[in-house]
C-alpha cells in the first residue's frame, strides 16, 4: 500500500486543512510546484470575465420565436459538452436584456469553466465555445480568452489541461461535498505554459 509522509510544510500550503482526502494528492501538489519552477503560469496569457445573474423571470418561454431571444449558457450547458452548440437545452433572454447586459454577451472563441463543483476531481467542468452564434455567460461561468488574437492556439492548449487531473484539483479543490470557486483560490490556480511553439501548436490541431 502507498502512503504519502505529510510534512509541516505540506500542511501550511493546504492552508491547515488536516482532511484526509487533502493530502492524497500530495504527488501531483509537488509535480505542480516542479512545473512551477519550469515554466510561466498560462493564466497570465488569459483573460477572464466572470457571468452575470440574470433573473429567472427574465426568462423567456419557449413559444417566443428564436429570432427575438439570446441563450443563456448556465453550468448544465457547461458540463454536458465537449462544444457548446446550439443544439443544447437553454433558458432565453430577449435581445432587449442582450443589448443591457452586452458585457455578458460572448464574442470571441473561449474556454467556459463551471465555478461550482463537487469533490469529484474527475468532473468535466469546462468546454469551448466556437463563437458561431451569440450567447450570454450566466452566474458561476467564467469565460477565458486568449489576450492576443494570434495566440488561439494557446487557447486550445489550455482547453486540453482543463480536462486534466492537474487542474481540476486545483479549480475543483478536495474534501468538499460542493465547492464554489472564488477569486482568491483562482488566483493560485497553475498551469505550465510551455517554451515549444511546435508542441503548442499539434496540441492544438
Amino acid at each position: 500500500m502507498f502512503y504519502n509522509n505529510i510534512k509541516y510544510n505540506d500542511i501550511v500550503n493546504n492552508e491547515y486543512s488536516l482532511l484526509a482526502m487533502s493530502y492524497s494528492f500530495l504527488n501531483e501538489y509537488k509535480q505542480i510546484d516542479f512545473l512551477k519552477s519550469k515554466y510561466e503560469n498560462i493564466f497570465d496569457c488569459l483573460n477572464s470575465i466572470d457571468g452575470f445573474t440574470f433573473s429567472s423571470r427574465d426568462y423567456l418561454p419557449n413559444d417566443i420565436h428564436i429570432k427575438n431571444k439570446i441563450p443563456l449558457v448556465q453550468i448544465g450547458n457547461v458540463n454536458k459538452e465537449f462544444c457548446i452548440s446550439n443544439k443544447q437545452k437553454f433558458e432565453f433572454l430577449s435581445a432587449k436584456i442582450a443589448q443591457l447586459k452586452n458585457k455578458y454577451l460572448l464574442k470571441n472563441k473561449c474556454i467556459l469553466v463551471s465555478l461550482t463543483g463537487g469533490s469529484d476531481y474527475t468532473t468535466d467542468t469546462s468546454t469551448f465555445f466556437d463563437n458561431d452564434f451569440p450567447c450570454l455567460l450566466n452566474q458561476r461561468v467564467t469565460a477565458f480568452q486568449v489576450k492576443k488574437e494570434f495566440d488561439i492556439d494557446l487557447l486550445y492548449y489550455f482547453y486540453a489541461f482543463t480536462k486534466h487531473k492537474i487542474f481540476n484539483i486545483q479549480w475543483i479543490g478536495t474534501g468538499s461535498i460542493q465547492k464554489n470557486t472564488v477569486s482568491k483560490e483562482r488566483n493560485k490556480v497553475y498551469l505550465p505554459k510551455i517554451k515549444d511553439q511546435k508542441i503548442i501548436k499539434y496540441i492544438s490541431i
